[in-house]
């Protein structure tokens, strides 16, 4: 959906996974949900937030991702995570963008800088887009 300068986009997902044949293992099943919207400030500034939701029930995906951590999760997952974008156009072919992002999962999947396992996860990337025309 896009009226002026909003931006709203959403998204939904579905996923089963069958075993492979001749495999006595059960399908499984995951589903994920987004939706982001941002707003152009000015024509050289801009802000956008993002939520999404992971919910794993049968730990397809980490089994997917990760066989080894498989045991941790036997019981499945959920993740939440948000993100919150700075966006700048100091030129026409130049565009940085600031992205702050944390996720909440319902197990330890993540690592702090103790290597200590936890459930929340921060990330701060600056990215450039640089366009030719």
């Amino acid at each position: 959906l896009q009226a002026g300068d909003f931006t709203m986009v959403g998204n939904f997902d579905y996923n089963i996974a069958e075993p492979d044949e001749g495999s006595d293992a059960d399908s499984t099943s995951f589903w994920g949900a987004s939706l982001a919207v941002g707003y152009a400030v000015t024509e050289m500034f801009g802000v956008a937030l993002r939520g999404e939701y992971l919910k794993d029930v049968d730990a397809g995906v980490w089994a997917l991702t990760d066989p080894d951590a498989l045991d941790e999760v036997a019981e499945g997952n959920s993740l939440v995570t948000g993100t919150v974008t700075l966006e700048l156009k100091p030129v026409e072919n130049l565009v940085l963008r600031w992205d702050n992002r944390i996720e909440k999962s319902e197990q330890n999947i993540f690592y702090d800088r103790a290597s200590e396992a936890t459930d929340v996860w921060f990330n701060s990337i600056l990215g450039v887009v640089v366009k030719s025309e």
